[in-house]
């Protein structure tokens, strides 16, 4: 046990926690150690303008055509007077954000024997991974969602025993008496593990 199992889509740990189809798996003495960083960065910038020109002079222009001549007079009044004027309003902002996310994880077991594979997935609020065990086996304490490596371990008897060849029931002793018994056990372990 150990390791990624994917289908070559996209091999990114960020690619692995959005499927629901692909499952780590590590073993007992084998830790994974995965360590990533994401960066995020956004930039954004408006403008905006208003332009306005215009102005008037004081000429009279007129044209007399036909489909030969064509005439064109201009009268003037007094001097060449002019005026022209222009506006410009502008506005711009520019804003900038960025962040980075580092995240750690270590996955391990102390009990040989032990495998688990667990889903990952990511918390939609906060974009923490979330661990979701979908198999394995472990034992002492049996992890939820696994087999328990310890379960159908049943004790089928318990007989009272005597230091001598006596035949002995181990009641009525006195302080300090020690009793003897022997346990039957019937171990039942799906895999097989000794007790």
């Amino acid at each position: 046990p150990g390791g990624l199992q994917t289908d070559g889509e996209d091999d990114s740990l960020m690619g692995f926690m959005k499927s629901k189809d692909k499952y780590l798996t590590f073993g007992g003495k084998a830790p994974i150690e995965i360590d990533w960083t994401t960066s995020v960065s956004d930039s954004k910038s408006f403008s905006s303008s208003l332009q306005y020109s215009g102005g008037k002079d004081n000429s009279i222009s007129s044209s007399i055509g036909g489909s030969v001549l064509e005439l064109q007079v201009d009268n003037s009044f007094g001097s060449d007077t002019s005026q022209s004027h222009s506006i410009s309003i502008g506005k711009s902002s520019k804003s900038s954000h960025s962040y980075e996310r580092s995240i750690s994880i270590v996955l391990g077991d102390n009990d040989y024997g032990d495998y688990f594979a667990v889903r990952i997935t990511e918390d939609s609020v906060y974009g923490t991974p979330v661990f979701t065990t979908m198999g394995g086996q472990s034992r002492c304490p049996g992890e939820t969602g696994t087999n328990r490596r310890e379960s159908e371990v049943n004790i089928v008897a318990i007989n009272p025993r005597c230091a001598d060849s006596s035949v002995c029931t181990n009641k009525n002793l006195n302080p300090g008496d020690k009793a003897h018994f022997g346990v039957v056990i019937l171990n039942s372990s799906p895999t097989r593990d000794t007790v």
